[in-house]
């Protein structure tokens, strides 16, 4: 998205303008500290999550930082799922057949693909309840590591401060070189307080905002497809949609399950 893209950058330059106002930029550019809280905080993460886990969350925070289409909008969803119930209302699931090959939408084209194979459909809605669960899981899941590296990065900041502090220490004899080697100990503590603040808790929260509105999304055509199912008059479709769009905080309850009328 782009005000993901504006805040990181927005950010990364309200630092480099507080460094450039100290008179000497480069005294920031402690690599020996960038590296231990970096590497510090991709090492405890490896041991604290599985290779799946860390897959699935880089997937996720690509999606932070990728632009949606218009047809991602919810407004938009229900007009089209509004025109395919007119549509299977009329010839039955076999008149949006080509909606399951033509859709941008993975999960509306695998719902309409079970429903043109299912006859049931109670188990067709179980079963797309269950994945959509899944899919919740596996991004609060994502959410919930980065969270994690948040807390660990000013960890290792401290640690390379230690390091940094030995070193002034070992240096004590010399006093000139006190100053210099106190900065570079310090600028490791900054990066380790910089990287969770700038990049990490706000990736946690923007992936689990995400999974909100995919849960608002992947409910809507839930009860659409649901509803084409069991012949659900479009009308009366239309204004169950947007009775969840318009209260999506409904469905933000674990368990909760959306009751379909199964009467046109």
């Amino acid at each position: 998205m782009m005000n993901s893209w504006f805040g990181l950058l927005l950010g990364a330059g309200v630092i480099a303008f507080g460094a450039a106002e100290t008179g000497n930029i480069q005294l920031f550019f402690n690599f020996h500290g960038l590296f231990i809280v970096l590497g510090g905080v991709f090492a405890a993460t490896l041991v604290n999550s599985s290779g799946k886990e860390l897959l699935d969350a880089s997937r996720w925070m690509l999606d932070v930082f990728r632009p949606r289409g218009q047809e991602a909008t919810n407004e938009s969803l229900i007009n089209r799922l509004v025109k395919l119930a007119q549509v299977a209302r009329q010839h039955g699931f076999l008149g949006v057949q080509n909606e399951i090959s033509d859709s941008d939408n993975p999960f509306l084209s695998k719902a309409l693909e079970m429903a043109v194979v299912s006859g049931d459909a109670a188990r067709l809605k179980a079963t797309l309840e269950m994945k959509i669960e899944m899919e919740r899981h596996a991004r609060i899941e994502a959410s919930n590591i980065f969270r994690t590296m948040a807390v660990f990065g000013p960890m290792f900041g401290l640690v390379g401060t230690i390091f940094g502090i030995v070193r002034v220490l070992q240096n004590m004899s010399s006093p000139e070189s006190v100053g210099p080697s106190m900065a570079l100990a310090l600028t490791s503590a900054l990066s380790g307080i910089v990287s969770p603040n700038l990049l990490c808790v706000p990736i946690a929260n923007r992936i689990r905002s995400q999974a909100l509105d995919n849960l608002t999304e992947q409910e809507l055509i839930l009860v659409a497809v649901i509803g084409m199912a069991t012949n659900l008059s479009p009308a009366l479709l239309e204004t169950e949609l947007r009775m969840i769009y318009a209260h999506p905080e409904a469905l933000f309850v674990p368990g909760k399950v959306i009751e379909v009328p199964t009467q046109a």
